[in-house]
């Protein structure tokens, strides 16, 4: 895999929104001044994006999405250890995400299952949380 390079994203570029939109994601929250967004550029454009809401010690993940003619380059789970990385930096303890269908990619990194009702009341109100918890998804939590 050749280096990649990752950087923030402005939240008011145009082109964030539109990647995310184009990625299934909804672009919901993008405003919220908790969040930080990340991503992989090439050739000045999106291919990969990974989105943190910090909220007291807490993180909760979202928006991660690689561009389809970019995926099989590893370049989600570099994203996903840039987040855990910068999770760190910030001196967050816990990370939490709301995953429908990527149980098994979460789990390598070290997610555990924890029940919905676990989620600590910092992240229940948060744009996120309130549109994914759904029947479908489930909670995963990681301990910085």
């Amino acid at each position: 895999m050749k280096p990649v390079c990752i950087e923030k994203i402005n939240v008011h570029d145009p082109q964030l929104k539109e990647f995310l939109q184009q990625s299934n994601l909804v672009a919901e929250g993008l405003d919220n001044l908790n969040a930080r967004y990340y991503g992989i550029h090439e050739d000045n454009k999106i291919v990969g994006t990974i989105g943190l809401e910090f909220y007291f010690n807490t993180a909760l993940l979202r928006s991660l999405a690689i561009d389809k003619d970019w995926q099989g380059n590893n370049y989600s789970k570099v994203l996903v250890q840039y987040a855990i990385d910068m999770t760190q930096y910030f001196q967050k303890e816990h990370i939490y995400l709301l995953n429908d269908g990527m149980e098994n990619f979460f789990e390598d990194f070290g997610f555990k299952y924890v029940p919905m009702e676990s989620a600590p009341p910092s992240i229940l109100y948060s744009s996120q949380f309130k549109r994914f918890k759904t029947e479908s998804a489930r909670l995963m939590y990681y301990k910085v």
